[in-house]
């Protein structure tokens, strides 16, 4: 295969990928070495890996501005309701908007440190899978076992 073939068939093994598509068929049809063949597609999961931390970065970027955002309207909230109450006003209507002040909601607040013991739900957890890991090892222990997880891939 010449250079741009390669390429060609790599952009496509990608753009089959990104539309949820089996590569498989291919993948197995390039006529490349086996080794050839894993660096080309060890460029690819390069790609994909860029640009999932890319998209990491910008969500949460996004997440960050949503939440001043936010945080600017509640801010904007608390004058216009601050304001109406000082004035003694209930509501106030322009051509766009109908604003009302309503009626404060009931709210629970706790002190947990005066809460009787039959208040609290007692949460059943197992300690972590890494002390469970070392405990096994020293000891049987029912419902634990050691097993092998599936082998992984590293690309350098």
């Amino acid at each position: 295969m010449k250079l741009y073939e390669i390429t060609d068939a790599l952009l496509q093994v990608e753009d089959l990928l990104e539309a949820g598509e089996d590569v498989q068929d291919t993948i197995d049809a390039l006529q490349l070495s086996l080794e050839d063949k894993i660096e080309g597609l060890a460029k690819v999961i390069r790609n994909f890996e860029a640009s999932a931390e890319a998209k990491k970065n910008e969500a949460k970027r996004l997440k960050e501005q949503a939440e001043k955002d936010q945080a600017n309207a509640d801010r904007l909230k608390d004058w216009i309701k601050l304001n109406l109450i000082m004035l003694g006003k209930k509501k106030v209507e322009t051509d766009l908007f109908k604003i009302t002040v309503t009626k404060p909601r009931e709210k629970v607040e706790v002190d947990e440190t005066r809460l009787p013991d039959d208040y609290f739900i007692i949460k059943r957890e197992p300690i972590s899978k890494t002390e469970l890991k070392k405990l096994v090892k020293e000891q049987e222990i029912p419902g634990v076992q050691i097993v092998l997880g599936e082998p992984g891939l590293m690309i350098k």
